[in-house]
């Protein structure tokens, strides 16, 4: 579900507008594409320490709303065995805040893995923050966006 991720701001711009033809599903995956990059910026400056959390496939409401063609897919592939409670997904979440963590690195459910390069890629991150800034200031007329994200 993770898209391609280009360096080229116009590219990333088209692939975090919406369209009619993107599912909420895809627009789901796009955002923890961009937090995962958030993280990986946000963790490169001194003083501070971010890592993208990734609790689970959760058994929330949320999942009630998927689609019937991702529905067979995921029934196919057996993915109910992989939907947490929220409780075990809460517990990830607070684990993950408690520990300490390597560089460039995400947790997924219980397990922490590499961040791939791509998404790591500082130039990818800053043409990111660079267009959410973009976003934001054409939606909200006086944003101001906080130096320490351009310093």
């Amino acid at each position: 579900m993770c898209p391609k991720i280009s360096s080229k701001r116009d590219h990333l711009h088209k692939m975090f507008s919406p369209s009619s033809s993107t599912s909420g599903w895809l627009s789901y995956a796009r955002s923890k594409l961009a937090t995962a990059m958030l993280a990986c910026y946000l963790d490169r400056i001194e003083g501070i320490q971010a890592i993208a959390v990734h609790p689970g496939a959760v058994n929330t409401s949320l999942s009630s709303n998927i689609s019937s063609r991702m529905r067979k897919i995921l029934k196919t592939i057996h993915a109910s065995r992989f939907l947490s409670r929220v409780e075990d997904a809460a517990r990830n979440v607070v684990e993950c805040v408690e520990k300490g963590h390597l560089p460039n690195t995400f947790r997924n459910n219980t397990d922490y893995n590499v961040v791939p390069k791509r998404i790591s890629s500082e130039q990818n991150e800053i043409n990111l923050m660079i267009l959410s800034n973009e976003m934001i200031a054409s939606a909200i007329s006086h944003f101001c966006p906080n130096r320490i994200l351009y310093s």
